[in-house]
């Protein structure tokens, strides 16, 4: 065992580089400054803003589930024995913190409760679909 090279087949961490590389962007999209956001007129009636939220959420977790689904055997402990509580827990706290980060570390940011309403919504229309899936 010990003379095996071992492949990225044992590693599903491989599967899941579009999740992380999607949860770096969401930081750096919510940590832009609010003058660096265009402004557009009209989108504000619709609340645009909370929409975009939504997505970005539910694309989140649509990654996580891919990701997951992809990985198979190759995952272990808890994520394995509960996908769709990891993936809600993760996106939750994701969504708490990138609010948090906007109130306290960025420029011209300030966290939402409205956003973070956004984000779980996003988060929670994309688990209900693939729950549904799951079972």
């Amino acid at each position: 065992m010990l003379n095996q090279k071992l492949t990225s087949t044992h590693f599903p961490h491989r599967f899941f580089r579009w999740y992380y590389l999607w949860t770096l962007a969401i930081f750096v999209i919510i940590g832009l400054p609010g003058y660096a956001i265009p402004s557009i007129r009209g989108l504000n009636l619709i609340n645009f803003d909370k929409f975009v939220h939504a997505c970005i959420f539910g694309f989140q977790a649509f990654l996580a589930f891919q990701a997951i689904k992809k990985s198979g055997n190759l995952l272990t402990g808890f994520v394995k024995a509960h996908p769709v509580f990891s993936v809600v827990l993760s996106g939750v706290l994701l969504a708490g913190l990138s609010e948090l980060f906007q109130s306290w570390f960025f420029i011209q940011r300030s966290a939402d409760i409205g956003d973070f309403i956004a984000n779980s919504f996003g988060l929670f229309l994309v688990t209900a679909f693939f729950f549904k899936k799951i079972k």
